[in-house]
């Protein structure tokens, strides 16, 4: 995981922007790569790939 970083965005309220066009995230989060958090979502991401293969 070295040299990871993550940007992070969030659809829904109350996190999407209000436009008159499309929704717009209204905060991007830079995780850094020495951040605890980035572990924590490389484990989420591997156990959403696990789960998916398990349903197909």
């Amino acid at each position: 995981m070295r040299g990871s970083e993550a940007l992070l965005s969030f659809c829904g309220e109350p996190f999407m922007e209000q436009s008159t066009e499309k929704e717009v995230p209204r905060y991007i989060f830079h995780v850094r790569h020495r951040s605890e958090f980035l572990a924590h979502l490389v484990e989420l991401e591997r156990k959403h790939r696990l789960h998916q293969e398990v349903k197909s």
